[in-house]
Order: structure tokens, then sequence, then C-alpha cells
């Protein structure tokens, strides 16, 4: 599964765009002729602080494809949303709604922005890690709930809960427990219906609440390491590879300046969740 920074948690923002890229050619060879300016962006979610590029094409009544976007000038509905620079790179600033508009010669094209503060993910299959679309997330804590379905990509956006420990679920089944920490916070979830054995998510700091990397994460004699986001997963094998007894089994977690601290897996541990961990400085 990427490692790349989703989720993975955190604060989200979509981006209505879409379509695959057509094959292109420059400006001063395209024909003369009627033509219609389409925009797209290579990102359709972001989190807030992020930024999208934009991307201006021009077709034609023959069927020539122009990018026109060195040449496209950019200009936002709502500047406190968001902005966009000359190259058209799209910065989100605070939660809302805006419109991107690009002009290209006589023609021009728009696309409505909808910045939000909320948990965006992805929900990968544990076998083939492929994306798994219309699975329903539910963040459980307190009195608060939160919940979306996955799109055709895998990717979920609903609205931040405070920040705290939260119960996760996924089409009504238990998947694991997640400390939602702000903007720190990365929201990938596995799912896997058959024999599977993982345990996956993210280590942060108690008081600051920011990623612990380098952390060392070990569980029935499975060993790994955080990363620089504070992400861990241990595989345990379809059905488990480890060694995993009758009693309690711990997931264990040191660190050169965290205190050594454990986390009760529970008595027969199968199943693939996440399990979100603070740690406390020494």
């Amino acid at each position: 599964m990427s490692r790349a920074g989703v989720l993975v948690a955190a604060l989200g923002f979509m981006l209505a765009c879409g379509g695959s890229s057509p094959s292109t050619t420059s400006p001063s060879s395209a024909p003369p002729g009627s033509g219609s300016l389409s925009i797209s962006a290579d990102r359709t979610q972001l989190l807030l602080g992020e930024s999208a590029r934009l991307r201006a094409l021009v077709a034609y009544d023959n069927g020539w494809v122009v990018d026109a976007s060195a040449g496209t000038t950019w200009s936002t509905s709502d500047e406190t949303v968001c902005d966009v620079s000359p190259d058209g790179v799209v910065s989100v600033r605070n939660e809302g709604r805006a419109t991107i508009t690009g002009t290209w010669k006589s023609l021009s094209a728009s696309i409505a922005l909808t910045a939000a503060n909320g948990i965006r993910g992805r929900v990968l299959d544990f076998g083939t890690n492929a994306s798994v679309p219309g699975v329903v997330v539910q963040f459980t804590g307190g009195a608060q709930e939160a919940r979306a379905t996955t799109d055709a990509s895998g990717v979920y956006l609903m609205s931040m809960p405070s920040i705290g420990s939260f119960t996760v679920w996924m089409d009504g089944r238990h998947a694991g427990m997640a400390r939602v920490t702000g903007s720190t916070y990365r929201g990938d979830l596995l799912v896997d219906t058959g024999t599977c054995i993982s345990r996956y998510g993210t280590l942060v700091d108690a008081r600051t609440l920011q990623p612990v990397a380098g952390a060392t994460v070990s569980v029935a004699g499975v060993t790994t390491t955080s990363g620089q986001d504070g992400w861990y997963r241990i595989d345990l094998g379809c059905p488990s590879e480890g060694t995993i007894g009758f009693n309690t089994t711990f997931l264990y977690v040191t660190h050169p300046n965290y205190a050594p601290s454990s986390q009760v897996v529970g008595r027969g541990v199968q199943g693939v969740s996440r399990l979100d961990l603070h740690l406390e400085q020494r």
C-alpha cells in the first residue's frame, strides 16, 4: 500500500474535474477553426496546505487537442478560500467554495472548488492493494460520528471530528481504532474478508501530535519501523505466519526519545485492523 502521505487523516479538499489526458499538440501548430476549452487537475482531492496544478486543453472540431496551459490566464472567485498562481497552481487557504476560471484567447472554462475541514483517506484491498469503491467508512467516538462512502477511486472524504480516539467501521464491521490528530492524520484503511492478519496505523507524539518516525513496532515476532509520516504496517500472513499463542498478544513500540509502551492487541488477533498510538516523550 502506498506510504505517501492520504490521510491519513486529516484536512480534505475536493476539486471537481476529471477525464483522461488525450494526446496534445502545441498551440503554434493548432489548426484554425472553432474549439472548446476544458480544465483538469493533477489531483481531485487535496488537504489544506496542499496544492494542485491545473491544465488547460483546447479541443478543435477536427479532433485536434492543444495544450494551452502555458498561455492561460487564471483567476479565483474567492481568494480567502484559495489562490492560483500565473502558472496554474492552486493553493488552498481556508474552508469554503470558490471557482477557478481559465481564459485562453477568446475561450474560457471554470472549475468549482470546495475546501473543507475533514478526513480524507483511501480504502485498499489487503490482498490485491486495489482501491475499493462503495465502502461505507464510519468514525465513532463518544457522541461524535462521521461517515462517508468511497468513490470510484476508493477515496473517502468526511467532515473532521474533534481530535481524539475513534472506533473505525467499514460497512458496519469493526475495522480498528484511529486517533485523529489534525493535520498529521493519515486516513488510509485496509479491508479484507479472508484469513489475513495485519496491524497498521500511525504513531504520533502525545504532546505535539506530530508523527513519530523511526519507532520500532513489533507483534508476534514480526518487526517494522515507522516512516516519516509515522506510518507502520505489520503483515502476519494469510493465514498468520507469525507466532501467536493462545494468550493475549501485545504490540510493542520502542523509540530512543520515547518511553517504551505497549498496546494490547487481544486474544485471537485475526483480521486486518488499524491501530493508531500516541507515544509519551521521555
